[in-house]
């Protein structure tokens, strides 16, 4: 990869994000409108993917972005969920019955998994889904 198609590299990050963050929601207000539940979960399952690799993407362009000399933290993202109204990391796609990864809250994931609150960010559902409006708006 070039010079130039490296710099390209991080918006071209945030755009895909914003392109899979625009899938979740759509893939959201399908579920949404289903009478089938189980049909419904399925589809709000793919939508949490979605928001997974749109917060993975978001994570790699802000760390292309940062200072060389920039000792940071990794920021780690917890999301409310919808399903169980527990905590778990953004990065999680397993099931949510799993009591190794449900946490109360922000303070509880840091005394079970040993990081501080300093990087640590809760995303909760109203968060979620104010994030997603404002995405919808950004579109043309």
């Amino acid at each position: 990869m070039t010079a130039r198609e490296d710099s390209k590299l991080p918006d071209s990050l945030r755009e895909d994000a914003r392109r899979h963050r625009e899938q979740a929601a759509s893939i959201r207000e399908i579920a949404d409108g289903m009478d089938n539940a189980r049909r419904a979960g399925a589809f709000r399952a793919q939508a949490k993917r979605h928001d997974k690799i749109a917060l993975d993407m978001e994570a790699e362009a802000l760390r292309l972005t940062a200072p060389a000399d920039s000792k940071a933290q990794p920021q780690i993202a917890l999301i409310e969920c919808g399903c169980c109204g527990a905590w778990h990391r953004a990065s999680f796609t397993g099931d949510c019955r799993n009591d190794s990864q449900r946490f109360a809250d922000a303070e509880d994931f840091c005394a079970r998994t040993g990081n501080t609150l300093d990087n640590v960010t809760e995303l909760d559902l109203d968060t979620q889904m104010q994030l997603e409006a404002e995405t919808a708006e950004l579109d043309p």
